[in-house]
């Protein structure tokens, strides 16, 4: 699994591509109240964890058959706290008017969260 990435010349529309677009627009985004959690990974950090993967797939095969393997940041943070921490290292307050959207119909607040660590769920 694979939550949501971020990175270097980012053609989607995702959240850090928005920002980018109105830091230099100064045009107003519309957002949801910001309560929502979310799991950020740099680029560069899945390709790590695949190169992982991929090791781990040649020293041990039969370990990892039907197996689900989930990548995600270190930190979890809700939408808004990543927005400031944008705007702080960005060093300008963007033009967004939080709570101006509703939150989607069945909207995930908070991202799966792995419960057993490498070493309890490899034993089963």
């Amino acid at each position: 699994m694979i939550y949501n990435v971020y990175g270097p010349n980012d053609p989607s529309t995702r959240l850090f591509a928005l920002l980018d677009t109105i830091a230099q627009s100064g045009e107003e985004l519309l957002m949801s109240d910001g309560s929502q959690i979310v799991d950020y990974s740099h680029v560069f950090d899945i390709v790590d964890g695949f190169d992982c993967l991929i090791e781990l797939i040649q020293e041990n095969p039969e370990f990892c058959k039907n197996k689900i393997f989930s990548l995600k940041g270190k930190e979890r943070q809700t939408l808004k706290e990543v927005v400031t921490l944008y705007e702080k290292v960005l060093g300008k307050k963007l033009n967004i008017k939080w709570g101006a959207r509703p939150l989607r119909e069945l909207e995930i607040m908070t991202p799966w969260k792995v419960e057993k660590p490498y070493q309890t769920g490899s034993k089963k």
